[in-house]
């Protein structure tokens, strides 16, 4: 947690004590890992001379409103230092009504924030490197004999004060990323038990399956909205082999029934929209029509993809 603003606002005054006071203090000391350096002890302080500000307030009042307002920024930073919610993965990244697909943008959701952590830590290991380096570096100044030394001292604490507050602060967003990643691990656990043992070769097969899901939901949205499919939807619907004035008739006939139906979840669309996918692309096979139509086989050929099983679903010893 950040450290909290010790000035009170009312009592905010130019500090007694100079920043370069405040560095020879930690010379003496040696104290370096704990030397911070306060956005209200610099503001309105000697570096920043104190004098009137906005809102009727001083230079050095303001400052301590700011640093109590990034002390507040940094407790919440707890709670939204990541990119979704666990309801918004499920519920908005994942809404596909299709397994595989939802599957593949976890993939992709996990490669992301893979990558993200690799370079955090790659990140890590340079800075620690970069403080060892700095403080045998000062290790080797010596102010009693250097008065020139005293001020390296001085840059050299100030740089390692720097890193230290810059690797706090990665060290939230490091923590924000790994929520993500181990909320993706828990969705990826539950969809694991309805796809699983899934090579490149089967997502290829199962292509027309899932294009259709697709182009008959949004085809679905279309008709709510407008009454009809738009010019785009139609030409989706028509590349991968569907009769669009077809879909249309199945659609309102859906609708019809959807409007008067007691059930506010959407358990109704889901067996419409899969339903109808499967029976025109496994029992109508429209997709394999359209590719032969256009001079296609439309079976996919393995050797053009991986058939390396993944997302394998443990087996629990008997």
């Amino acid at each position: 947690m950040a450290k909290k603003a010790k000035n009170e606002l009312a009592e905010a005054t130019t500090p007694a004590m100079t920043i370069i006071d405040k560095v020879d203090q930690f010379l003496a000391s040696k104290d370096y890992d704990n030397f911070t350096v306060p956005l209200d002890e610099v503001i309105g302080g000697k570096f920043l001379e104190n004098q009137e500000s906005f809102g009727g307030k001083t230079l050095a009042e303001n400052a301590v409103i700011c640093q109590q307002t990034m002390d507040i920024a940094s407790d919440l930073h707890e709670i939204w230092n990541h990119g979704h919610t666990q309801f918004a993965w499920k519920h908005i990244n994942f809404s596909a009504l299709d397994d595989v697909i939802n599957m593949r943008q976890i993939s992709a959701e996990l490669s992301n924030k893979a990558s993200i952590l690799n370079g955090a830590k790659w990140g890590a290991i340079e800075t620690q490197v970069k403080i060892a380096e700095l403080e045998w570096r000062l290790s080797q100044l010596d102010e009693t004999k250097n008065e020139m030394h005293r001020f390296k001292k001085m840059k050299i604490i100030m740089s390692l004060a720097q890193m230290r507050e810059s690797a706090e602060e990665n060290k939230r967003m490091l923590e924000g990323t790994m929520k993500d990643m181990i909320a993706l691990k828990d969705s990826y656990d539950q969809l694991n038990q309805r796809v699983s043992d899934i090579s490149e070769y089967d997502v290829e097969k199962n292509q027309p399956y899932q294009h259709m899901v697709k182009s008959i939901n949004q085809c679905i949205r279309d008709v709510r909205q407008y009454g009809m499919i738009s010019k785009g939807e139609q030409e989706y619907a028509e590349q991968i082999g569907i009769n669009p004035s077809k879909l249309l008739m199945a659609i309102k006939n859906y609708l019809e029934k959807e409007a008067i139906s007691e059930s506010w979840d959407t358990r109704e669309l889901k067996i419409f929209v899969t339903s109808l996918a499967k029976e025109l692309a496994e029992n109508l096979k429209v997709s394999e029509i359209r590719s032969e139509m256009a001079g296609f086989r439309d079976e996919p050929i393995e050797g053009a993809s991986s058939i390396k099983k993944v997302a394998r679903l443990e087996k629990s010893e008997e």
